[in-house]
């Protein structure tokens, strides 16, 4: 029996929430003991309540030091999003939790994806999620590598499809294992995003990082908006 925590940082996705959760209680949990823990800040709407409602675990943080302009997309801090990441793996630290599952509340979760990710028995590992539209047309996902050269992460444009691929940055939708966190792997403000210090900590804690490109889950950008990854 896997033990697994899955939570995130939320602020104003009621627009989202109830498909959310559908998505998340529909996943396949056998051999699989779930919590839930979801960190909410200065929301405005009813998220809390409906996670509530759902059966998921809340913690609300309101009026924190660190501060963002608001919930809108490209309107975040990411030293606030760290902060917020760090107090979810704070509360996990605390539980007997083997794995904790980081799912962006605007992520929907395929319902083999957890025990997929599972059954790779890696230190940390993605989901393949769309983000944007990339260079040339490219759709830009949340994985990268490093260029040896220029020093500089790249996104990730061709993969063997269907594989477990090793990456040095992902993020929004993956899983990390416990010995990870032991080590003192955190959150912090870095360019590009908080995800990024994340993934050059863990590696320099001897953490390796992969993605399952066989794993697609839809990313629901906004109304109207939802990108699906490969």
């Amino acid at each position: 029996m896997e033990r697994v925590l899955l939570g995130a940082p939320v602020r104003d996705r009621a627009w989202v929430l109830p498909r959310f959760i559908n998505h998340v209680t529909r996943m396949d949990l056998t051999d699989i003991q779930l919590e839930t823990l979801f960190i909410a800040n200065d929301c405005t709407d009813d998220s809390v309540q409906l996670l509530s409602d759902a059966g998921f675990a809340v913690e609300v943080y309101n009026d924190l030091p660190t501060r963002t302009e608001s919930s809108v997309r490209g309107h975040y801090s990411y030293s606030h999003l760290a902060t917020l990441r760090n107090l979810l793996i704070d509360h996990f630290l605390k539980t007997d939790n083997d794995y904790l599952f980081s799912v962006d509340t605007d992520v929907l979760v395929p319902p083999d994806g957890l025990c997929r990710l599972l059954n790779h028995r890696r230190d940390v590992c993605s989901m393949l999620l769309c983000n944007q539209a990339g260079p040339r047309g490219q759709r830009a996902h949340n994985i990268m590598r490093l260029d040896p050269i220029t020093r500089w992460y790249r996104h990730i444009l061709k993969w063997p499809a269907g594989s477990l691929i090793q990456v040095d940055v992902t993020g929004a939708v993956y899983l990390i294992h416990r010995s990870v966190l032991e080590r003192g792997v955190r959150y912090a403000a870095a360019s590009g995003g908080e995800d990024y210090f994340f993934c050059h900590s863990a590696q320099k804690a001897g953490c390796s990082l992969w993605c399952d490109t066989a794993l697609t889950p839809v990313h629901v950008m906004g109304s109207g908006i939802e990108l699906v990854g490969g």
